[in-house]
């Protein structure tokens, strides 16, 4: 009796341990082009630029993606790529079909954990949606290998947004970021003093060389505005 409470609370145990894990995929195309997608046996038939799918197992995982091109008044599905991918878990990966029809990822960015009691179905939002919210940019008390002190960073922010010309606070965030000791957060509230998109994605397409935590380069996407953009910088970012 005592071996079987013992195995039965092993079983309980591993299944609450599974059941904490999630993964989520950001997916498009390197051209930006409508596609549909298959991913383990499950259809995501609205057609999307980009698409944000949730609450899955990680591990190992069979993607189908079909992209849908426009011949006069009819469409095309032409295949794309069919094969294993592999889903961190708790973890939000952001990922694109190249040129060369191949599963590229292009950066990841950690899930919360209660993401994956709200339900057991697979979910498609449609597309990634930036949440400037998810930076935490002063988080280090001392400056170290995993990026600035909480000082000296605030003051580097206040610079950068006491600059006019949005030219010149691009220029001197880049030149901060060649100089200094920016994780990846950091680099993404750098970001949000820009007012220009395309800037923003500069920016960050420039840091990534530098950032301190590069495993973790997948929080700057929140510091965009637009879908588009997020695919603009996956491209980049290869």
């Amino acid at each position: 009796m005592v071996l079987r409470f013992f195995q039965t609370a092993l079983i309980l145990m591993s299944a609450g341990i599974a059941a904490a894990q999630t993964a989520t995929l950001t997916l498009s195309l390197q051209d930006s082009s409508m596609f549909i997608a298959e991913l383990n046996g499950v259809s995501y038939s609205d057609a999307s630029n980009t698409m944000n799918i949730s609450k899955l197992n990680p591990g190992a995982q069979k993607l189908k993606v079909i992209k849908l091109m426009q011949m006069g008044s009819s469409v095309v599905k032409k295949p794309v790529y069919e094969g294993s991918i592999n889903l961190p878990a708790n973890t939000n990966t952001i990922a694109y079909i190249d040129q060369y029809n191949q599963f590229k990822v292009s950066g990841n960015s950690a899930i919360e954990n209660k993401q994956a009691t709200n339900g057991s179905n697979n979910s498609q939002a449609g597309y990634f949606v930036p949440n400037p919210n998810k930076i935490n940019a002063f988080n280090q008390e001392k400056t170290t290998q995993l990026g600035m002190n909480n000082g000296q960073f605030s003051a580097q922010l206040e610079t950068l947004k006491s600059i006019n010309s949005e030219t010149q606070r691009y220029r001197t965030a880049s030149d901060f970021i060649s100089l200094g000791t920016f994780n990846s957060n950091q680099i993404a509230e750098m970001m949000l003093t820009l007012s220009s998109e395309k800037n923003r994605i500069r920016l960050a397409d420039f840091g990534q060389q530098y950032a301190t935590d590069k495993d973790n380069y997948g929080i700057v996407f929140n510091a965009l505005r637009k879908p588009s953009s997020v695919r603009k910088l996956s491209r980049r970012l290869n």
